[in-house]
């Protein structure tokens, strides 16, 4: 409602992450997330798996989805158009140049024009994969 208050529009973009059924050593090497501690007051020795950090952000996407939906706010899922590779993604959540340069072009054309969720509680929005190029 605060951001209603304050814009014509409000569209939630969903915080994609680096998702795949199995990883590769190159791609594990670049995965830091997960750690238990405070990483900037003392080494960090323990983490969470990379299964516990999927399920988690599964959840949060799905609590963020839901929300959205109650709330008839747009909302942009970024996950079917941005591939998770190393191309686009530095480590499990951050995106490379070309992986913000994909997320700029399809959240901007989102903000162009109106979403399927809009106007419904349909399922969440995709863009066009013509887009992600």
């Amino acid at each position: 409602e605060r951001a209603r208050a304050h814009a014509d529009r409000v569209l939630v973009v969903r915080q994609p992450w680096f998702d795949k059924e199995s990883y590769t050593a190159e791609e594990t090497a670049h995965f830091w997330h997960g750690g238990v501690g405070k990483a900037w007051k003392e080494e960090i020795r323990v983490f969470y798996s990379l299964e516990v950090l999927q399920q988690l952000m599964g959840r949060v996407d799905a609590c963020a989805a839901e929300i959205a939906e109650r709330l008839d706010v747009a909302h942009l899922d970024l996950r079917p158009i941005l591939a998770s590779s190393l191309e686009n993604y530095f480590d499990f959540f951050h995106y490379t140049p070309a992986g913000a340069a994909v997320v700029g072009r399809v959240v901007a054309a989102a903000l162009l024009t109106r979403l399927p969720n809009e106007t419904s509680s349909a399922a969440p929005a995709v863009m066009p994969p013509s887009l992600a190029h």
